[in-house]
């Protein structure tokens, strides 16, 4: 996307009769099948993006649970306010930024899966991410 390799999530959030609908792209953070990455030595994640709208999308990042009683995984999210920019734009969120359903803050030792999702509102949606990384205030 203009010289820049990146993926894109493009489509429309549709919602259904209960008012619920989304979008997403994820992927896992390790390149081992089922594997953790430990990130604990940054203070959060970068991500490069590019859109011609303007919108609200949450990033979620996974982790394994450690109540044997929940899923396997916990979803920890931080919502982003997209403005119109017309030109690659950097977010930089940190790892405080991000909560859970309980409020509980994300360990970044132990994380599974980034993703971006569109939801509960309905958009259309054409947003290229072109770099994800974690990064270090200096």
């Amino acid at each position: 996307v203009e010289d820049n390799p990146a993926n894109v999530l493009e489509g429309s959030v549709v919602l259904g009769d209960d008012g619920k609908g989304y979008l997403q792209m994820v992927t896992d953070l390790s390149l081992e099948p089922h594997g953790v990455v430990d990130a604990s030595n940054y203070d959060g994640i970068e991500i490069d993006v590019l859109s011609r709208e303007g919108f609200e999308f949450n990033i979620h990042l996974r982790s394994p649970s450690t109540d044997k009683s929940a899923s396997t995984m916990r979803s920890y999210r931080h919502t982003v306010n997209l403005e119109v920019t017309f030109a690659w734009d950097t977010i930089r969120i940190p790892f405080s930024s991000f909560q859970d359903r309980d409020n509980a803050s994300v360990d970044p030792s132990s994380l599974e899966r980034i993703g971006i999702v569109a939801t509960d509102k309905e958009m259309d949606i054409n947003l290229a991410v072109g770099g994800v990384r974690f990064y270090n205030v200096i």
